[in-house]
């Protein structure tokens, strides 16, 4: 059914989510016998002894000639619930992805921070995942992934990959990444920008010379360094501003756009920030909030906004016009845009 998610718990049939749309399966309610028996059979028994003390856990699992999928595990009512994520076998290409060139380019940095930001589910660790593959294929370079839990899983081609998953080989961000910058890396990817201390680690790495990729929540790029400053206090603020200003080279904001094809398909839409002088200039006075209005005008650097791409695949036809305004921040200014292409 192209599924990407697969919703398990007790007295209740399987409730797959299909595109944007969520689908209960004709599998009869699965009994809370059947759900303990899933429990036990897919965790290890470190995982499932941390999962008991803290009611929740999440891991990923491999079924082989299916698919690899990342686990999500709570209890509700007093019963025990899956989310199963699927997440493919095979790393995604830059061709599968339709990563832009400007975007490839980044690749050839020595150091600096690439961040993704987009809601959960929006692709974010599809895209990352390209450009690494994209790096295995085409340079040689040392990569440790620090990952809640892992998802793609890398076969070496050029690069040297060391994959590292929170609960099993470590237990601590900070402290994972502090080791991480004495394992000779060249390249370092941080799941997600959480706490102060993971940030700060994860900046100090991008300016001793590694390039750093992470994700953050946020719907825009603007909002991207917003989320990330707004976790510090006031007086650390200024010290994060020039020092993210310093090493920031991307931010990728995306979302997901469901296919005028077939809309259990979707299309990723992309907003592309480079750290230019003028962006750096803002964000190391904290006027970040205007950046949005620089994106406009760098479009000759390879920048564009998120109506840009959102725009493109409307022309091309990929995508309905009522399904790309539904997904831009900035609905009636795409929807002109819209109303222009037709006529």
């Amino acid at each position: 059914m192209s599924a990407s998610d697969v919703h398990l718990r007790p007295n209740s049939p399987p409730v797959m989510r299909v595109g944007e749309n969520l689908v209960v399966s004709s599998i009869p309610s699965l009994t809370s016998e059947k759900i303990d028996e899933i429990t036990q059979s897919i965790m290890a028994p470190a995982v499932l002894k941390n999962f008991y003390t803290k009611k929740e856990a999440d891991f990923s699992i491999s079924l082989p000639g299916i698919s690899r999928f990342r686990v999500n595990c709570y209890y509700q009512s007093g019963g025990v619930s899956f989310v199963f994520r699927q997440v493919p076998m095979s790393v995604p290409t830059s061709e599968d992805v339709q990563l832009l060139p400007k975007m490839l380019d980044v690749l050839n940095y020595d150091s600096g921070l690439v961040l993704v930001s987009g809601a959960t589910g929006s692709g974010k660790s599809t895209t990352i995942a390209a450009m690494l593959d994209w790096l295995n294929k085409n340079d040689s370079r040392r990569i440790i992934t620090l990952e809640d839990p892992i998802e793609f899983l890398y076969r070496d081609k050029k690069c040297d990959f060391v994959q590292r998953e929170f609960g099993n080989d470590f237990f601590s961000f900070p402290e994972a990444l502090a080791a991480a910058m004495r394992e000779d890396p060249d390249v370092i990817l941080v799941g997600e920008m959480r706490e102060i201390q993971t940030i700060e680690l994860a900046l100090t790495a991008a300016e001793t010379g590694h390039l750093v990729f992470s994700t953050v929540h946020s719907a825009s790029s603007a909002s991207a360094v917003g989320r990330v400053l707004s976790v510090f206090p006031g007086d650390l603020r200024q010290f994060v501003q020039e020092q993210l200003a310093t090493v920031l080279v991307c931010i990728i904001a995306q979302v997901l756009v469901p296919t005028k094809a077939d809309k259990r398909k979707q299309v990723a839409a992309r907003e592309v920030l480079f750290n230019t002088p003028a962006i750096a200039n803002l964000i190391r006075t904290g006027k970040h909030e205007q950046v949005h209005n620089f994106l406009k005008t760098g479009r000759e650097s390879g920048m564009n906004i998120l109506n840009d791409s959102l725009e493109k695949l409307i022309k091309s036809g990929l995508v309905d016009v009522e399904d790309a305004v539904a997904k831009s921040y900035d609905p009636n200014e795409l929807l002109e845009r819209s109303i222009s292409i037709n006529n």
